[in-house]
């Protein structure tokens, strides 16, 4: 038996959400999966845990295998279910049985409303990397403030478009908190003195399908808050974007890079193929993490997704594509806590491979590009490598071939002259 005091510091006097005590160690993904749900007995399904906890002052399940906690000095625990009249919340109410906020892109920003004094517009941007057309959006706030009937939040999108999706709308008791998603398919509809939280889900004040829809996700979104009115305050500690209802959000790279045989100087097009991307651990021996496949445009530029990986964790970022030599990125991979991306553009520098390990292929722009050339995968562009590229130039070989290293679906001299080349100068893989 033991005594867990908690907060550890007596002088503190806050609002505590949950908390939990788990058995097994939760990596930085699964804690972010829950950083804005309500814990309740309905959605805690982890069997791996033993949890003493008194969640937004609900019920203690009988199945719990620890004591209900008493806070010290005057903390207490929150509810956004009763009339709290200016006290912080950051769970969504009550949503239960739902993916949020699995397939939200997600910003925990921190930010007083307004920055200062008490009227003003603060902004807070969510930078959106991969492309993907809307069919629907979504929007969650999570805003404590003195008076939310004196808010206007307002979204644009990276084209300019901007809808107000709430506006002075006032709580029943003047509850204080915007902690909810502003569905335009929800049934709920924004009204004065109707709800005690406009939780979980409500209309937002006018339909953000209709403005959005159609549009491409990928650039800056922008939340803007109005204070609109004088002698209160508050803060906002999180929002976020859901893309077509999407349920889940894996790690997205918004990659570039380039292809010896592939680009064209001339009209600086990549001709487009297939990369598979692999992220490595940074520790001996470098074992692979995550893979994926993707499409690269013309541009090189591709967005591979990767579920296995973890937020806030450094990665190596490793190219393998069917003909070209396998090269390491020189500097680490991260994705972003809560956004779940990273970009890393091999094309612009050569110091963006490992060992410098890439071939200069323009000079107006500046761009490099993986060496062609190692068809049989084994490391290094060699006489082995040639001899294949020219018997098959020698049989008139096409289509979507290894031997093909300028993605024309011909085997010719001009493979045969890249491979020689990069073979002559020893070509080889560079690894940490």
């Amino acid at each position: 038996m033991f005594l867990l005091t908690f907060p550890f510091d007596p002088s503190f006097t806050g609002f505590v959400d949950e908390f939990r005590i788990s058995k097994t160690v939760k990596t930085i993904g699964e804690i972010n999966s829950r950083m804005f749900t309500s814990l309740n007995e309905a959605n805690d399904n982890d069997s791996y845990v033993n949890v003493a906890y008194n969640l937004d002052a609900s019920t203690l399940p009988s199945t719990a295998d620890g004591p209900r906690l008493n806070m010290r000095g005057s903390a207490s625990f929150t509810f956004s279910g009763a009339f709290n009249s200016g006290l912080p919340q950051s769970p969504i109410s009550n949503l239960a049985g739902t993916t949020f906020q699995d397939g939200y892109y997600m910003r925990m920003p921190n930010k007083r409303v307004p920055q200062t004094g008490t009227t003003g517009i603060i902004r807070d941007t969510i930078d959106v990397l991969t492309p993907e057309t809307i069919t629907d959006l979504n929007v969650f706030v999570a805003i404590n403030h003195s008076a939310e009937n004196n808010i206007k939040l307002t979204l644009t999108s990276p084209l300019g478009a901007s809808v107000d999706f709430f506006a002075n709308t006032q709580l029943a008791n003047f509850a204080a908190n915007i902690v909810t998603i502003f569905d335009s398919d929800a049934d709920s509809i924004l009204g004065n003195d109707k709800y005690i939280n406009f939780g979980p889900i409500v209309k937002p004040q006018f339909d953000l399908d209709a403005i959005f829809s159609g549009t491409s996700s990928k650039g800056k979104w922008i939340l803007s808050i109005n204070d609109e009115a004088g002698t209160d305050t508050g803060f906002i500690s999180g929002w976020g974007l859901q893309f077509s209802n999407n349920t889940s959000a894996a790690m997205k790279l918004e990659c570039t890079s380039l292809i010896e045989g592939f680009y064209n100087a001339s009209s600086n097009l990549l001709t487009t193929d297939t990369m598979t991307y692999y992220l490595r651990s940074t520790v001996v021996p470098y074992p692979i993490i995550d893979s994926a496949k993707a499409f690269l445009n013309s541009s090189g530029l591709a967005y591979p997704a990767f579920t296995k990986a973890q937020p806030l964790t450094n990665y190596f970022l490793v190219l393998k594509h069917r003909n070209s030599l396998e090269t390491w990125s020189s500097s680490i991979v991260s994705f972003s806590q809560f956004l779940n991306q990273a970009n890393y553009n091999f094309s612009d520098l050569q110091t963006k491979a490992f060992g410098d390990n890439m071939k200069q292929v323009d000079a107006s722009p500046v761009r490099f590009a993986l060496f062609s050339g190692d068809v049989n995968r084994d490391g290094t562009v060699d006489a082995t490598d040639v001899s294949t590229i020219d018997n098959d130039a020698s049989n008139f070989v096409g289509g979507y071939v290894v031997t093909d290293l300028t993605g024309d679906n011909f085997v010719d001299g001009t493979d045969f002259a890249l491979a020689d080349n990069n073979a002559s100068n020893f070509v080889s893989v560079i690894a940490p």
